[in-house]
């Protein structure tokens, strides 16, 4: 396995079985994702998302972590609301379900990232606060049930207009993660980012690749958090026809995001790389990764992936790994 391929996907694939389309339920979910972790390739593996409502039915697994010795990596989906105040409350209903959740697990799980949903009401509502100061308020009460180092991903509804708001979103983000850092509330320099739907069950579902290179162009010009989710279950952009339309890949949108933030790509730079549809193009070496001349070293991935590029969230863990398996860059 070279190098450069092992840095790109180290833990690059957060399960989550329980959304569309496999809607698994939570055991169905669970016992998969723990016999994925003890794959050969479960490295590619990291968090379990899981929606804040469901925390107390993952209690009665603890027996079988504790067995196991395995402390569950959680990233958790609070509840969502319209307006700032009527979110901060429905955020202080699911602190006091988190804190019972972390109190009874003792150390068998741990929630190391958030998952926030943004209507366009809330970011237009000027009737309570800023949207920055809003999240400022979610972080200060995640550290106070125990969770000292959190990363907090928002995505934006997608409305008619959801692009014309991505940028003020991310000047949000971007201000909320300086203000924690001039306080020295966080050893990291950044806490927040964006997370991006990349498709769905149907064809409206899937941005088109102008949308994805514009949010990747605000993210690493802002240098926030990135990550994504849905309708990234193969590696390289392809034409689907269970859905009759366009996929993105993993590949694309990974790749395009670790060399934006490290070489400071175009926008059109960008959107080259989301709309690459041969997988040859995608060269994985021991000493780098290219792109048609843009390279990156094992190291410089590391890096770029635990500073801005984190994960992306899927439903399916076999479809990936077949496909990386077919590529040759996997073994069975």
């Amino acid at each position: 396995m070279h190098s450069s391929f092992r840095a790109f996907m180290q833990e690059l694939i957060d399960y989550a079985g329980l959304f569309p389309p496999a809607r698994l339920t939570l055991e169905e979910a669970f016992n998969k994702y723990l016999s994925y972790q003890d794959h050969p390739s479960g490295w590619i593996l990291s968090h379990f998302i899981c929606p804040v409502r469901l925390l107390p039915e993952l209690i009665k697994y603890q027996n079988i972590l504790q067995d196991k010795d395995i402390q569950l990596s959680l990233s958790v989906l609070p509840d969502s609301a319209e307006n700032s105040r009527d979110y901060l409350l429905a955020f202080e209903k699911n602190i006091q379900q988190l804190e019972d959740f972390l109190q009874r697990m003792d150390r068998s799980a741990a929630i190391s990232a958030f998952e926030f949903r943004i209507s366009s009401k809330l970011l237009s509502d000027k009737s309570f606060q800023p949207l920055h100061e809003v999240f400022l308020t979610l972080h200060e009460k995640i550290r106070q049930v125990g969770i000292i180092q959190p990363k907090l991903f928002f995505e934006l509804q997608k409305t008619e207009h959801w692009l014309n708001h991505i940028g003020i979103l991310v000047e949000e983000i971007g201000l909320f993660n300086k203000i924690l850092q001039d306080n020295k509330f966080t050893v990291a320099q950044r806490t927040a980012g964006l997370k991006l739907r990349c498709g769905g069950e149907s064809p409206e579902k899937f941005p088109p690749p102008q949308e994805i290179s514009r949010v990747l162009s605000a993210c690493s010009a802002k240098q926030i958090l990135f990550k994504a989710t849905a309708g990234l279950h193969h590696p390289v952009r392809h034409h689907n026809t269970s859905i009759q339309n366009m996929m993105h890949g993993f590949f694309n949108v990974f790749s395009a995001a670790l060399l934006a933030y490290h070489h400071h790509l175009s926008n059109d730079e960008i959107l080259t790389l989301i709309n690459e549809e041969d997988p040859r193009q995608f060269l994985f070496t021991d000493d780098h990764f290219s792109y048609k001349g843009w390279k990156l070293t094992p190291s410089e991935i590391q890096e770029l992936r635990t500073e801005y590029v984190m994960s992306f969230g899927s439903c399916s863990f076999e479809e990936p790994r077949e496909d990386l398996i077919q590529l040759g860059l996997l073994t069975e």
